[in-house]
């Protein structure tokens, strides 16, 4: 017979105390007309930052094809790499996520604690918005997707993703501030998975680890694409 546990968890007391007076700061009317806005606009810079990273090594690796020369993949292909690599870590932090929310539980704040904010209808992915606030689903794909490009960058010594990596850190900073002052998720729900869900990409990038994911998922999916696209060209 399969028993099934889930751990109902409580806001420490300093978690409670800051999300009050983050709550009480959001009150005025620039920060009650934005945060809603800033809670999740962000979430659209990671599909659009991965298609157009992807897209660019696409681009230069058949110019010389569609030119008549001959192809070379090895420059352009660490973009096609890398995103992948990205998309790779945020969905293994992302299934990590899931795997918590089954046995550990946390109402949404503003239902438990009679927030003022009652706006919910503001916010652009409120009708997708799961019942348990803990872990923060944002957190995790935010935080995992700037550090996987960190790590990128500073292994292949790009400095282009190491001075993205920063903007996205400073958005994912954003976006959980936003979160918990208008109700949706308390301090910790955050904060405090910030810790694990970097982890995460650091794990799956050691040597060996990524080596495997190159080698068995990473690499295979890019020449399913090289493939598809050179049965056309």
């Amino acid at each position: 017979m399969l028993v099934w546990i889930m751990i109902n968890l409580i806001e420490p007391l300093w978690g409670q105390e800051l999300l009050l007076w983050m709550h009480q700061v959001m009150q005025y009317p620039f920060f009650f007309e934005r945060l809603p806005v800033v809670a999740d606009i962000f979430v659209f810079v990671y599909p659009v930052y991965l298609v157009v990273l992807y897209g660019y090594g696409m681009l230069w690796s058949y110019r010389n094809r569609l030119l008549g020369q001959p192809t070379v993949f090895s420059k352009w292909r660490l973009f096609k790499e890398s995103a992948v690599w990205v998309f790779v870590a945020a969905m293994t932090s992302m299934i990590f996520n899931m795997i918590l929310q089954v046995f550990l539980f946390k109402d949404r704040p503003d239902v438990v604690m009679n927030l003022l904010y009652q706006k919910k209808e503001d916010l652009i992915l409120y009708d997708y918005l799961p019942q348990a606030s803990f872990p923060s689903d944002h957190a995790t794909m935010s935080i995992a997707i700037a550090m996987a490009t960190l790590l990128y960058g500073l292994r292949y010594k790009k400095k282009g993703y190491i001075y993205f990596s920063v903007f996205l850190f400073v958005i994912s900073l954003i976006m959980g501030y936003a979160r918990v002052s208008i109700g949706i998720h308390r301090p910790t729900d955050i904060l405090g998975w910030y810790v694990v869900w970097i982890l995460i990409p650091v794990v799956l990038f050691m040597p060996k680890v990524y080596g495997w994911l190159k080698k068995w998922v990473i690499d295979r999916l890019i020449r399913v694409e090289e493939k598809i696209v050179g049965f056309f060209l």
